[in-house]
């Protein structure tokens, strides 16, 4: 099992926020948690992704309050 993070921008369940939610990679699946932190800016939801991990920019594919994946 792999931590996944996704920060989002002003998403509808927290629209004067930055959300970072926690996903796990569980056999090839991306699970959604119910864990999340909300932040100011994009600068302090950085600040709460865990040290180590890579950033994946946004695809053209993903909603648009999604800015940017963490694995």
């Amino acid at each position: 099992m792999m931590d996944w993070f996704v920060i989002y921008c002003h998403p509808s369940d927290h629209p004067k926020h930055y959300v970072v939610r926690r996903w796990v990679i569980d056999g090839g699946q991306a699970l959604p948690t119910n864990e999340y932190q909300l932040a100011n800016t994009l600068g302090d939801a950085r600040m709460l992704v865990p040290e180590g991990l890579v950033r994946i920019p946004r695809e053209d594919g993903d909603d648009r309050c999604i800015v940017e994946s963490w694995f």
